[in-house]
């Protein structure tokens, strides 16, 4: 679900590439009115596609927004990838492999624009607790209620689209390569606290 975020008065930027909940202008330069470089990973239906598709998306289209960004003077790309990009785990072969690529993108991009105006900043949230995970990923809203049984206050998209928030209104010469935000619960892929 993508929802509009106004940036406060005065911190929003012309230059800003998103996926997730901030819905940034077109970018200049860039073909039929770009908003997005990287391809939401949780738009309808991605679950069921073959790992690769949510890291496809961005390669084509990263090359002609990049002189868009660069000719804003303040340019911002932003990838919302997921812990699971960060470290593997059992069960997790395609949507860890998908996470992992996103994560890797992000960090090459990073390099690339070295010394222009641009910024490459990566969200990467564990445990989140949306309907997109019971219904796309897990496919069985039982089975989706049973990973987060017992945890209390796992993350939510607005603790996400939070994160985002602050990020892309950092000072431009601010940049957040990689922000980790999980549950107070979740200390780790693997270590998860549950009460009862």
């Amino acid at each position: 679900m993508h929802r509009e975020r106004r940036h406060p008065p005065g911190r929003g930027r012309p230059g800003t590439a998103a996926s997730g909940h901030v819905r940034p202008p077109a970018l200049p330069g860039a073909p039929d009115g770009t908003r997005s470089i990287l391809h939401p990973a949780t738009a309808p239906g991605w679950g069921s596609c073959p790992a690769p598709r949510p890291i496809l998306p961005p390669a084509p289209r990263s090359r002609p927004a990049r002189a868009g960004l660069v000719a804003s003077g303040a340019g911002d790309v932003l990838f919302v990838g997921s812990t699971a990009g960060l470290v593997s785990y059992e069960g997790g072969a395609s949507y860890t492999a998908a996470k992992h690529g996103v994560h890797t993108l992000a960090e090459t991009l990073r390099l690339e624009p070295c010394g222009e105006p641009v910024r490459v900043i990566e969200i990467a949230p564990g445990m989140v607790r949306t309907e997109e995970f019971g219904l796309n990923r897990v496919g069985d809203p039982q089975r989706a209620e049973a990973v987060y049984r017992g945890v209390r206050e796992p993350l939510v998209a607005e603790d996400v689209a939070d994160c985002i928030a602050w990020a892309l209104t950092r000072p431009h010469h601010v940049d957040v390569d990689l922000l980790v935000v999980r549950p107070r619960a979740q200390a780790a892929q693997h270590k998860v606290f549950r009460e009862g």
